[in-house]
C-alpha cells in the first residue's frame, strides 16, 4: 500500500512537470504491484497505459519490457504471442541479443 501512494505521488508529480516517461516508468511498476497482488486485470491496465506513452515517446527498450510483462499475463495464446513478438522487435531494434534471448517462447 505504501509503495502504491509513493508511486501515485510520483505520476502527479511527473505529471505537473510533464515528463511522459517518469509517468509510464510508475505506472509500469504498479503494473508490478498488482501482479504482485494477483490483479492480473489491473496489472494489464496498467502496462498498457504505460505501453502508449512509451510508444509516443519512441522508447523501445520500455516497449520491450512492458510488452514482455504483458506476454506473460493470463491472455488468449495469440495476445500473448503478439506481445512477444513486440518485444521481440524493439528489444531487436536496440541489438539487444541478451534480452530477446530471456523471452519465454
Amino acid at each position: 500500500a505504501e509503495a502504491q501512494r509513493h508511486l501515485d505521488q510520483a505520476r502527479a508529480l511527473f505529471q505537473q512537470c510533464d515528463e511522459a516517461l517518469g509517468d509510464a516508468d510508475c505506472l509500469y511498476h504498479l503494473g508490478d504491484l498488482a501482479l504482485g497482488q494477483s490483479q492480473p486485470d489491473t496489472a494489464r491496465a496498467r502496462y498498457e497505459q504505460a505501453l502508449r506513452i512509451y510508444e509516443a515517446e519512441d522508447c523501445p527498450h520500455s516497449l520491450g519490457e512492458t510488452h514482455a510483462r504483458l506476454s506473460r499475463l493470463p491472455a488468449p495464446l495469440e495476445e500473448q504471442q503478439r506481445h512477444l513478438e513486440e518485444a521481440r522487435r524493439a528489444f531487436e531494434a536496440i541489438h539487444r541479443p541478451d534480452l530477446i534471448a530471456k523471452l519465454v517462447p
